[in-house]
């Protein structure tokens, strides 16, 4: 099987990688230095005046259980495909030949982060431009250890207030819209299902493909369910951050990752494929003339190694009698049955043909 070779630019993936790596620590520590919008709040607002309690999924962890995940189980759905599904590209940059298995772990792990990392950006510009206050807001802001705090101002906003809690929690209860929590695990659960889909949907028994894809997002509800239950987010906010995430794992495969090729007429990595293909059937019909030719000459030595027809050469007619007429006079009138004869005789006629004469009548005196 012919080898396709494929042209892969290692620097650039590097300095694109370098740039997400900057712009989601600009957006992780840029706003952590210059705090969130400070948001008014009404005293009779009932929403907020929930008691602080002891989240059961912190943020960290979440973090590193669904980057793990992502990465790991990419990783070895990519070890099972190379080994089951032998592929006839190989990658090249400048010189040097690459792991096939190396650069699809790396592509399909680079989508993944990439679309993990943006999720990040966006998540930060939304809790530190708005500053919604998290259901726990009053009691973090005004602890019942230092005072119960008089708000009278009823329906009216209240904009100039100083809070007498933890600066770090009351920070941290600024930070409400949209949830963290649930745009990340709703993403990473995403774009597991689909890549799973893509990559082994036609492997994998349907029945275990759907019960996995059903457990990841059951997982992702969950933790989405528990921030509610703890206080640390409103409904809307963990309806907006499953929505983001959504959309950001389907956006990912669809358009970046590019799994579910639709249009196939504008799709690039179709068309490169197609040309891969062409160039690849080119190189197949070379060959295949080359080797119709070889085989052509073999034929014309084989045929001048036979014995040929001028090793048994054409007897010769002997010349037709001579039939005298009564009046004396000789004339040729002998006309031979084999005037017509090819001057090519098979080896089976070496016999001399027989010859025959038609003598004319009489005629009448």
């Amino acid at each position: 099987m012919t080898k396709r070779v494929v042209q892969v630019n290692v620097i650039t993936y590097a300095l694109s990688a370098a740039g997400l790596i900057v712009v989601v620590s600009l957006s992780w520590f840029i706003p952590d230095a210059t705090g969130a919008f400070t948001q008014p709040f009404s005293c009779n607002d009932q929403s907020i005046r929930y008691p602080k309690k002891l989240e059961r999924i912190s943020t960290t962890p979440m973090m590193i259980v669904t980057f793990l995940l992502g990465i790991l189980s990419v990783g070895g759905v990519e070890v099972l495909m190379h080994f089951k599904a032998k592929s006839d590209i190989r990658f090249k940059f400048r010189k040097w030949y690459l792991l096939p298995l190396l650069v699809h772990i790396m592509a399909h792990i680079g989508y993944f982060v990439t679309g993990y990392i943006l999720q990040i950006f966006m998540l930060q510009v939304a809790k530190y431009s708005i500053g919604r206050l998290r259901p726990h807001f009053y009691s973090v802001c005004w602890p019942k250890e230092k005072g119960i705090h008089s708000c009278t101002t009823g329906e009216e906003l209240v904009y100039d207030y100083k809070c007498n809690g933890d600066p770090s929690h009351i920070a941290e209860a600024r930070l409400s819209f949209y949830s963290g929590h649930a745009s990340i695990c709703f993403y990473t659960t995403v774009f597991l299902s689909l890549y799973l889909q893509a990559r082994v949907g036609a492997r994998m028994p349907r029945v275990l493909l759907a019960f996995t894809q059903t457990f990841l997002l059951s997982c992702a509800l969950y933790v989405a369910f528990t921030r509610i239950e703890d206080f640390y987010h409103h409904p809307s906010d963990i309806l907006t951050g499953s929505i983001v995430g959504l959309l950001g794992g389907i956006y990912t495969c669809y358009f970046w990752a590019d799994f579910f090729p639709k249009n196939q007429a504008y799709n690039p990595t179709h068309v490169r494929q197609l040309q891969e293909e062409l160039d690849s059937n080119l190189e197949n019909h070379v060959e295949t003339k080359k080797s119709d030719k070889n085989s052509s000459k073999q034929d014309k030595m084989s045929s001048t190694n036979q014995p040929s027809s001028s090793d048994n050469p054409v007897p010769e007619i002997p010349a037709a009698p001579e039939a005298k007429t009564p009046g004396g006079n000789s004339t040729v009138v002998a006309q031979t049955e084999y005037a017509n004869t090819p001057s090519v005789t098979t080896a089976m006629d070496t016999a001399t043909p027989e010859v025959k004469t038609k003598v004319p009548p009489p005629s009448s005196s």
